[in-house]
């Protein structure tokens, strides 16, 4: 019974966030984000960096402790983040379905780099999404520093 309640309540508020304009949904999503990120994914990025001699090091660690996550390094700094499957718990409990949620992702992948490197350090770029209909989530990674 209270499955089916959030599924209910969580549709309207997908439909919501649908009508938001982009700045009302990161306003929305960045303090989600931020909970999601310390609740697992920054661990492992603190795990990753600690230690590390440089980002190339960090980045491959990173790859080693995120089960799944693969990370292409690009000759000019950037690096593409590709994720085999949607990791979100409110997807993957049917409570969300919109590929707007993957905004959240992108958010969430800048919080766990703010983590360890400070805020301001990187811009995250989301190029495609499962959720979108893609067969794998891909972010771009631009380190600002």
């Amino acid at each position: 019974m209270e499955n089916d309640f959030l599924k209910i309540w969580f549709g309207g508020f997908e439909q919501a966030v649908q009508e938001m304009k982009p700045a009302q949904r990161d306003d929305l999503f960045r303090p989600c984000a931020k909970a999601c990120s310390d609740s697992y994914p920054a661990l492992m990025f603190a795990e990753a960096y600690a230690g590390a001699a440089d980002r190339g090091e960090f980045l491959d660690r990173l790859q080693i402790l995120m089960k799944g996550l693969s990370i292409e390094k690009k000759d000019d700094g950037r690096a593409i983040f590709s994720y085999p499957c949607c990791y979100c718990d409110l997807y993957n409990m049917g409570y969300l379905s919109s590929p707007i949620l993957c905004e959240c992702s992108r958010l969430n992948l800048i919080a766990n780099f703010e983590s360890v490197m400070g805020k301001g350090c990187v811009e995250v770029t989301l190029l495609q999404s499962i959720l979108g209909g893609a067969e794998s989530c891909e972010l771009e990674v631009r380190f600002l520093r």
